[in-house]
């Protein structure tokens, strides 16, 4: 919460997409946000997931026809603006490349793919954001050959990222900015950030249409630098 103060008392976004709130919804603290002049839109479960929308502007929750995958943990939320869609995901982690969850990770990027799809056809302009727990390119990652055939970084996790862009997105802060790291994850551990042994898994994805618009897409290092930060620093993205 006290990162979300930070954003909200020093950058006053007109919307704030949280993954991972780890609340249930009798749980979230829709009055104390709305304290400082935000409304709030979210979907959650105790201790894991869940995402949310934080707004000044008003916006409008859009149901989603969830298949089982995408269903089984509370992690997509969607809202609209006049002729806009956000989708703000939480892209399941993978654990490893052995391992259950990410065979359950590729079947819910899959899936993603798909509803995405059809919510394109249904709004003007879609913008996609959130924690996709994918580092697309050997740029995004401190040390490729170090992560080399691990999750974030696989071939099929990286194939699929390239699937959700072929339906019609860019991928924002990497077209803007094809050469900076634009890092947005650090360990805890090993004095990660320090270090600036980081990731970029964090994105905003627009429709190829509204990219127009887009002034500038920047990574707000400054609340990752704050007492007990969260490990993930903010990507902010400003519209014309």
């Amino acid at each position: 919460m006290p990162g979300v103060e930070f954003l909200l008392e020093n950058h006053q976004p007109d919307v704030l997409a949280l993954q991972e709130t780890k609340v249930s919804d009798d749980l979230f603290p829709e009055e104390h946000l709305a304290s400082f002049g935000y409304n709030s839109l979210y979907v959650g479960q105790p201790s894991y997931n869940g995402v949310a929308f934080i707004s000044k502007v008003p916006l409008n929750q859009v149901p989603l026809e969830l298949t089982e995958t995408l269903s089984k943990q509370k992690r997509v939320i969607a809202a609209s603006f006049s002729d806009t869609l956000i989708i703000n995901a939480y892209i399941p982690m993978g654990e490893s490349l052995t391992s259950e969850k990410y065979t359950y990770k590729l079947s819910f990027l899959e899936d993603f793919c798909k509803l995405v799809e059809a919510q394109k056809k249904q709004f003007k302009h879609v913008l996609l954001c959130g924690d996709f727990n994918i580092a697309p390119q050997d740029i995004d990652v401190y040390d490729p050959e170090k992560w080399q055939n691990q999750v974030l970084v696989s071939e099929p996790e990286r194939a699929l990222w390239e699937a959700l862009l072929s339906l019609g997105f860019k991928d924002v802060y990497r077209t803007l900015d094809p050469d900076s790291s634009g890092f947005t994850w650090w360990d805890y551990r090993r004095f990660a950030y320090r270090r600036k042994a980081g990731l970029r898994i964090d994105h905003w994805l627009c429709t190829n249409d509204l990219f127009s618009q887009v002034k500038s897409c920047q990574v707000l290092e400054e609340v990752r630098q704050q007492e007990r930060p969260s490990d993930h620093a903010p990507l902010a993205l400003n519209l014309l």
